[in-house]
């Protein structure tokens, strides 16, 4: 059984449509919003409620993302871990979770490297936010192809938190 679940049968299906909005890569009473050098971006996934991207000084390009799921089942830990477990049958990718905070509540912080390759643009590294706020899963993503995040890249995400 998954820890972190009452029943694994039921919920497996939750952390993983969680775990598809990550790899494919929400409550706000106003729209988020960062300012200049960030650009707002479309997306066509109904759970993303926000995406910017902007261009960093070495011409590689930052991408952050918020996203919310109704779940009342799904836990950010299970959900990190399922998605650890995912990138460890890519060789060289090393992922790794420690405890965070992220709109004031508990998250789980992912950070994956060894992702990004030159020749493959679409791999991107990530630094991924799991945590809950009432009925709702919410996942904020940060991806970048610089071996390491950039600290106001990774800041940037606390402007997408939702408000009331």
């Amino acid at each position: 059984m998954a820890k972190g679940h009452a029943n694994a049968a039921t919920s497996a299906a939750p952390d993983h449509a969680v775990f598809s909005v990550f790899i494919a890569a929400t409550l706000a009473a106003t729209s988020p919003f960062l300012p200049p050098p960030w650009h707002a971006t479309s997306s066509t996934d109904p759970a993303e409620y926000a995406r910017y991207e902007r261009t960093e000084p070495d011409g590689t390009t930052s991408i952050v993302i918020a996203a919310r799921l109704h779940c009342t089942e799904c836990q950010p830990a299970v959900t990190a871990s399922f998605v650890v477990n995912h990138l460890a049958a890519y060789p060289g990718v090393i992922a790794k979770v420690d405890e965070s905070t992220m709109c004031g509540q508990k998250a789980k912080r992912l950070l994956a490297t060894g992702i990004a390759r030159p020749d493959m643009p679409y791999r991107r590294n990530s630094v991924v936010y799991f945590f809950r706020q009432g009925e709702m899963l919410y996942n904020f993503s940060y991806t970048f192809t610089s071996p390491a995040p950039l600290a106001s890249a990774e800041a940037a995400l606390s402007a997408l938190c939702p408000t009331y």
